[in-house]
């Protein structure tokens, strides 16, 4: 028998990978990578984005809360209702010109800038320049773009006007009333006069992004809203335009308006705060709207 000889030539054998050695990625694998991560991130965001609108809608409730803990405070002191606005009859005064959320600074823990004011000159009398330049948190909802400073995303919506409530009693989208007025007014009221009851009854309303102006979906164009400033005792608006029965998310020109998801917080004559989807039954939005038209809502929506 012949010995066997260890020939290299006819017995190599491959070699396997060293530990230390790495093969890289090939094109079409770093392509596929790339594409699943940009999946996931498509899937994410909009996650994310709807987690920040709800903290921020959140947030809104919870100033409007605050505000109307600050109105009740001024009933239980003054007994009767804060002053939608006053405004001055030519050159009568008092009243001075001013807006609610200067009645109600004492009440919302502002006193610092209340005292400040001096209820004998107009808001934007240079003698209360200093003190209506001041920024409130709670006036500005957490949704609405930072257009300017000094302003109020909150205000007084004080009537429907005839304009609205005409074309949809006639087309029975909803029933005529003798009282087409909110609850709040030029000059204080008697809280008896909120006769359909104050925890179904609007006290507050949103009007985000003045003085911009926005349409339907937060499109911005061109023009400026007046009554921005929270001081301005021009804040106050009526509902001028509807859409279908909707009246609000239509126009931030002096209307119900927010930056929120289809919808708008308002607050409650008892202060609690809630969130109305745009398509609130017209009916319904007026008998919250009302405050002493004998049209009370039975079932909270």
């Amino acid at each position: 028998a012949h010995a066997m000889t260890n020939n290299p030539k006819t017995h190599q054998l491959e070699q396997p990978h060293s530990a230390g050695e790495f093969r890289g990625f090939t094109l079409v694998e770093l392509l596929v990578v790339i594409a699943i991560i940009a999946t996931l991130i498509g899937l994410l965001l909009p996650a994310v984005q709807s987690a920040r609108e709800s903290a921020r809608r959140t947030n809104c409730l919870t100033n409007m809360r605050q505000l109307g803990l600050g109105a009740h405070s001024y009933m239980d002191a003054r007994r009767k209702l804060p002053p939608g606005w006053t405004a001055a009859v030519g050159s009568q005064r008092p009243p001075s010109n001013q807006s609610l959320i200067t009645y109600l600074l004492p009440y919302m823990e502002e006193s610092t800038i209340a005292d400040r004011i001096d209820f004998g000159y107009d808001w934007s009398h240079l003698k209360n320049k200093a003190a209506v330049a001041s920024e409130i948190k709670l006036v500005r909802c957490p949704s609405a773009p930072r257009n300017a400073d000094y302003v109020s995303d909150y205000a007084v919506c004080n009537a429907i006007t005839p304009q609205v409530y005409n074309p949809l009693v006639s087309a029975k989208s909803i029933t005529s009333r003798h009282d087409w007025e909110g609850m709040l007014r030029k000059g204080p009221r008697k809280m008896s006069d909120i006769s359909d009851g104050l925890s179904k009854t609007f006290l507050l309303f949103e009007d985000g992004g003045r003085p911009k102006r926005y349409l339907d979906g937060g499109k911005e164009v061109s023009g400026t809203v007046s009554g921005a400033r929270w001081a301005d005792h021009e804040s106050w608006y009526n509902i001028h335009f509807q859409s279908a029965g909707r009246m609000q998310n239509i126009d931030n020109n002096n209307e119900i308006f927010s930056f929120h998801n289809q919808g708008c917080v308002y607050l409650m004559g008892d202060a609690s705060a809630r969130f109305f989807v745009d398509g609130l039954d017209p009916e319904v939005f007026v008998s919250l709207f009302t405050g002493s038209a004998g049209d009370t809502v039975n079932a909270m929506p």
